[in-house]
């Protein structure tokens, strides 16, 4: 019997000159720019990702907020997605969190009537039970339903 896979395109491996390792200054330069990016970014982010059309959503105002008592929010933070609908820079430099219930709001009413839709779900709540931990919260999203979970 044929094997099961084809095998790879030899036009698709590096040339035999290429090195394979970097060089240990470009290994640390490289670390030492991921490292401060990552320490820069905002305990709270999310990614809005339009599921019924398969594309981000792109320039969508969030709002973070924490209750205070019942139903008493105050404004934490406010972004705009990006691009790839990502928000990692909510908190900016008050890069702090403390225990209680939040609620980020996603304006996705704007967005999806530049779509010619309808939109029904403009927020989620959670909860922060570590003040130091990152809170990712992918938002997929549709006019009519939505998913969410604590990501990584």
């Amino acid at each position: 019997p044929p094997p099961p896979f084809a095998p790879l395109d030899s036009s698709l491996s590096p040339p035999a000159s290429a090195d394979p390792k970097p060089s240990s200054s470009t290994s640390s330069s490289i670390l030492n720019r991921a490292m401060a990016s990552v320490s820069k970014k905002s305990l709270v982010t999310t990614h809005i990702l339009v599921a019924s059309k398969g594309i981000p959503g792109k320039n969508i105002p969030v709002k973070l907020e924490f209750m205070e008592a019942a139903d008493v929010f105050t404004l934490r933070a406010v972004g705009t997605s990006d691009g790839e609908g990502r928000c990692n820079n909510l908190l900016g430099n008050d890069n702090k969190l403390k225990k209680g219930t939040y609620r980020l709001t996603f304006h996705t009413r704007t967005f999806f009537e530049n779509l010619g839709e309808k939109c029904f779900y403009p927020y989620i709540i959670f909860e922060v039970n570590r003040e130091t931990e990152n809170y990712h919260i992918p938002l997929l999203i549709s006019p009519y339903s939505y998913t969410t979970y604590r990501g990584t």
